[in-house]
């Protein structure tokens, strides 16, 4: 891949320089063939940080997903355990892990105690990947927070019901807004 495209600069057409192409800033997001930033608020974690917090560090979490995930969709998973970051993880390429299974991978200890914060419902189904529902019931998570479900017709809320039969705690909703002003572009509706 070439780090430099070639355009014509200049009232004479043979008057060739070689321009940097245009860097897309990690805030960006193109929707609907339209340049949008992305505004996010910094996030301090504290002893008293709330759901709303480590939902936004989930979703810089995503950010990190951006190129390489799609056509999947840019995916992030912070796991605290008592108020304290243990792990995270975001959507990696086709074919490897996703936000859940990567913050999973990163994280050798129990999860009896341990929360899981992920921007989009984990999947309930077995692609080119294992189920990250199935993922996180068989490591014994206790609570699974999720900003966004998933619009697609293979999930569609299947993931939140079956970690729910599982005993998982499930909190829906947090930071939906901001998640899906990210997300939304991404999933299939």
């Amino acid at each position: 891949m070439r780090a430099f495209a070639l355009s014509r600069r200049g009232p004479d057409a043979g008057d060739r320089r070689r321009q940097p192409r245009r860097r897309v800033p990690l805030s960006a997001v193109r929707s609907r063939g339209v340049w949008r930033k992305i505004v996010t608020r910094p996030v301090e974690v504290s002893a008293t940080s709330s759901h709303e917090d480590f939902m936004r560090l989930a979703l810089r979490e995503s950010h990190k997903a951006i190129p390489e995930c799609l056509p999947n969709p840019p995916v992030g998973c912070v796991l605290v355990r008592a108020g304290q970051i243990v792990a995270v993880g975001h959507t990696q390429s086709p074919g490897q892990h996703h936000a859940e299974a990567a913050a999973l991978a990163a994280y050798a200890g129990p999860l009896h105690d341990v929360t899981a914060y992920v921007t989009l419902e984990p999947c309930s189904f077995h692609g080119r990947t294992p189920s990250c529902a199935q993922a996180l019931i068989k490591r014994g998570i206790s609570r699974v927070v999720v900003a966004l479900m998933d619009p697609d017709p293979r999930n569609d809320g299947l993931g939140l019901n079956m970690l729910s039969d599982a005993g998982v705690e499930i909190v829906e909703g947090i930071c939906a807004v901001e998640v899906d002003a990210f997300l939304g572009c991404y999933l299939q509706r």
